[in-house]
C-alpha cells in the first residue's frame, strides 16, 4: 500500500497503530500495549531522553495510541471488510491505508505485514556522534552491534554493544586508538568459538586514517589482538585514508578475510583484501585497481566452502559514477578471472540459506535522482531480479539479509520532503522480488537524518535493523529496531 510523505507506523509489542502527520493517513487497530512510534514520537523520544542518563534504553511500554479514537473509527460503523481501503478500520481489519496495494505497512487484505517488538537508542556519554553500523545474531537472540561512540571532541571509540533478546544491553567493548583521533567499527563477524573480529578504521599520528583489524574475546570481552595497516602512499586530504569495510569468516578453516579500501599511490584507493589466521598473521593480501584513475573500494565479501573469496567493489568509471563489481579470489589470494559487473553501485551483500546472494546499493538515474536497488543472484552471480525503491529524491541502499525462507530485507534511508531523510526497511518476496513491506523511521522533534545501515534475521525469524537518528541536543544516536513478520 502506498506510503503518504507524512504517514509513519507506530508500533510495540503486540501491536500496531499509525501516527497521524498528515491530514489524510490510514488506521489501524487499536492496542494498549502500542509503544515506539515510526516516526519519533513519545514513545522513541522518550527512549532517547532517557539514554542520555543512562547507557541505553528500551521502548517496550505500552502507552495509549497517539491517532485520535473519533479521528478514525466509529462505534456504530456497519461497514463490512468489502470496504477494505478506505481508509476506516472496520471489523475484521487490523490496518487500514486508504488503498489496496502491497508492499508497505499494511497488506491489500487490511492486515498489518508485521510488528515492531521494541527499540532502543543509544546515547554515549558525551552526546557526541554514535552511529551503529553492523549486526550479527547468536544461536540465542542475542545482538551485537558495532559502530563508535562519540567522544564529543571530533573523535570517537571503537564501540562493539551486546543486547538480549528483549533489547536489554548487556556488555559493551570499546576501543580507542593511541593518537585519540576518529576510530569506528564498520563491520563484524563471529568465529564458530564465540570470538569476534571487527573491521574498521583508526587513526594514524601522522598517516590520516589506517586499516583496523581486531580480535575480541567472547568470553572475557577483552582485546585478543589487533591489526593497523597504513598504506604507503601519502598525501593531503584523504589521499592517505585506508580502511575496512567488510570482514567475513572462512567456513572451513575459521581464518578471517576482510576487505576495504587503501593508498598504495597517489593515483586513488585501490580494493584491498588480506587474509589473517586465527592469531592475527596475516596469510596473504590482494589489491585491485579499477579500469580509471580513482578510488575503488570494497564494500562486501563472501567466503565459500571451498575457500573462494568473492569481493563485492565500487570501482571508479570513466564517467565519475563508481559501479559495482564482483572480484574472485582463490583460497590463497589468486585472482580469478575478470571483474563482473553488477550494474548498480554496491552498499552490501550477503549469502543467504540456499546459497543465494542479496545485493543492496543504489542506482542513478535523471529522473528519480538516486534510488534504492536490490538484487538477488544465484551462486553463480547469474541475476534473478531486481526490484527498486523510489522515493522522491536521493534514496541510499544500507544493508542486506535474507531470511530462513528467503525473503530478502533492505534497509537505508529514503528523502522525505521536511524531513530530510529516514530510514527505511524493504522487504521483497523471493521468488520474484515484489515488494512486501516496508517501514520507516524518523524522529518526529528533529527531522532531521535517520538511516538505517545493517539488518539481520535471528533464529526465530525477527528482524534487527540498527543505524543513528538525529536527537536534538544529543547528535546522533545509535538506534537498534527488532521486527516480527507476520
Amino acid at each position: 500500500m502506498a506510503y503518504g510523505p507524512g504517514m509513519r507506523r507506530a508500533a510495540g509489542a503486540g501491536g500496531s497503530v499509525i501516527a497521524f502527520l498528515a491530514a489524510c493517513s490510514p488506521t489501524v487497530a487499536n492496542d494498549s500495549s502500542a509503544g515506539s512510534s515510526s516516526s519519533g514520537d513519545s514513545g522513541s523520544a522518550e527512549a532517547a531522553d532517557a539514554s542520555s542518563t543512562s547507557e541505553s534504553s528500551a521502548d517496550t511500554s505500552g502507552e495509549a495510541s497517539s491517532t485520535e479514537p473519533d479521528a478514525t473509527t466509529s462505534s456504530s460503523s456497519t461497514a463490512t471488510v468489502d470496504t477494505c481501503g478506505d481508509g476506516v478500520l472496520d471489523d475484521g481489519e487490523t490496518c487500514d491505508d486508504g488503498n489496496t496495494d502491497d508492499g508497505d505497512d499494511c497488506r491489500a487484505d487490511c492486515s498489518l505485514p508485521f510488528t515492531i517488538e521494541w527499540t532502543v537508542t543509544h546515547d554515549g556519554d558525551a552526546s557526541g556522534s554514535d552511529n551503529a553500523r553492523d549486526v550479527l545474531t547468536d544461536e540465542a537472540g542475542n545482538i551485537y552491534v558495532v559502530g563508535s561512540e562519540g567522544s564529543g571532541k571530533g573523535g570517537g571509540d571503537v564501540w562493539l554493544q551486546q543486547y538480549a533478546p528483549d533489547g536489554t544491553p548487556g556488555w559493551t567493548f570499546r576501543w580507542g586508538g593511541e593518537a585519540g583521533g576518529v576510530d569506528i567499527g564498520s563491520s563484524v563477524a563471529r568465529m564458530p568459538g564465540g570470538d569476534f573480529v571487527i573491521g574498521g578504521l583508526t587513526t594514524g599520528d601522522a598517516s590520516g586514517l589506517d586499516v583496523l583489524v581486531m580480535r575480541v574475546d567472547g568470553v572475557t570481552h577483552e582485546l585478543a589482538w589487533v591489526s593497523i595497516v597504513d598504506g604507503a602512499a601519502a598525501g593531503p586530504g584523504n589521499d592517505d585514508d585506508d580502511y575496512t569495510s567488510a570482514v567475513a569468516v572462512d567456513p572451513v578453516t575459521d581464518e578471517v578475510v576482510v576487505a576495504g579500501s587503501i593508498h598504495e599511490t597517489g593515483d586513488g584507493a585501490d580494493v584491498w583484501v588480506t587474509k589473517y589466521a586465527d592469531d592475527g598473521t596475516q596469510l596473504w593480501t590482494a589489491t585491485h585497481d579499477g579500469p580509471v584513475t580513482g578510488d575503488d573500494t570494497a564494500r562486501a565479501v563472501l567466503v565459500d566452502v571451498d575457500g573462494t573469496v568473492h569481493v563485492l567493489a565500487n570501482l571508479e568509471t570513466e564517467d565519475d559514477v563508481p559501479q559495482g563489481y564482483v572480484l574472485a579470489y582463490d583460497a590463497e589470494g589468486g585472482a580469478q578471472g575478470e571483474p563482473l559487473e553488477l550494474g548498480v553501485m554496491v552498499s552490501d551483500a550477503t549469502r543467504g540459506p540456499s546459497g543465494d546472494i542479496a545485493v543492496v546499493g543504489q542506482t542513478f538515474s535523471v529522473a528519480t535522482s538516486v534510488d534504492i536497488s536490490t538484487q538477488l543472484f544465484d551462486a553463480a552471480f547469474a541475476q534473478t531480479w531486481i526490484s527498486e525503491f523510489e522515493g522522491v529524491g536521493a534514496d541510499f541502499g544500507g544493508g542486506v539479509a535474507v531470511t530462513a525462507t528467503g525473503e530478502v530485507i533492505a534497509v537505508g534511508e529514503a528523502t522525505r520532503p521536511g524531513e530530510q531523510r529516514n530510514g527505511v526497511v524493504l522487504a521483497y518476496a523471493p521468488a520474484d522480488g515484489a515488494p512486501l513491506w516496508r517501514d520507516e523511521y524518523g524522529d518526529a522533534e528533529a527531522l532531521l537524518n535517520d538511516f538505517f545501515a545493517a539488518v539481520a534475521v535471528d533464529g526465530d525469524g525477527d528482524i534487527v535493523v540498527v543505524g543513528f537518528t538525529t536527537v536534538l541536543g544529543q547528535d546522533l544516536n545509535v538506534i537498534v529496531r527488532k521486527y516480527r513478520p507476520l
